[in-house]
């Protein structure tokens, strides 16, 4: 009985995928998602640019380490500062270089090779990304690695069905993206 379940779950999942991500690869954008770019600056302190993304871990759990007998000399999450281009599946640029700070957001997550980032643009320039929440700008947005969901559909399932299920309420909008980091290399600090 279980594994039919499973069998039945598997397969709702892949009809679930397939009716909301069906779509035209092109040459250019093979899976045809919409590409946000992360570009930041290589410190002279830092051994990789992509330290400030793949290094820190959250405190909690450096905490909960400690008590399995673990050190983890990990530093805490901080906020780097990035430029962020984004470009829609037909491959538009809609924002192009808007200065930002990015910094691995999340708890247990943190302790993932794959980490869900925090995006928080200049207060004076608010953006909008990808056409989210009805257009508004925001200051700040979320990027959720899914790390434990190799299928990519639980969040953005669960999203879909709270606003089929529940027009009334506040359910957050998402959207699958590819993420690009890339790095300037400078000789002194900025």
């Amino acid at each position: 009985m279980k594994l039919t379940g499973k069998i039945l779950s598997t397969i709702f999942f892949c009809i679930m995928a397939t009716g909301f991500f069906s779509c035209k690869a092109s040459d250019e954008n093979p899976y045809n998602l919409p590409v946000i770019t992360i570009t930041s600056e290589k410190l002279p302190e830092e051994e990789n640019n992509n330290d400030f993304i793949t290094k820190p871990v959250s405190e909690a759990v450096k905490k909960a380490k400690l008590t399995w007998g673990e050190v983890d000399n990990s530093p805490d999450p901080y906020y780097k500062e990035c430029t962020i281009s984004v470009l829609n599946a037909n491959s538009t640029k809609l924002i192009d270089q808007a200065k930002a700070e990015v910094k691995v957001r999340g708890n247990w997550t943190t302790n993932y090779p794959k980490k869900g980032l925090r995006i928080k643009f200049d207060k004076n320039h608010k953006q909008n990304i990808l056409g989210l929440n009805d257009g508004e700008k925001f200051r700040n947005w979320v990027l959720l690695a899914s790390y434990k969901d190799w299928s990519f559909s639980r969040d953005i399932t669960g999203h879909t069905l709270g606003k089929l299920i529940s027009p009334d309420y506040y359910s957050t909008d998402s959207t699958l993206v590819e993420l690009m980091q890339t790095m300037n290399i400078l000789a002194f600090m900025f």
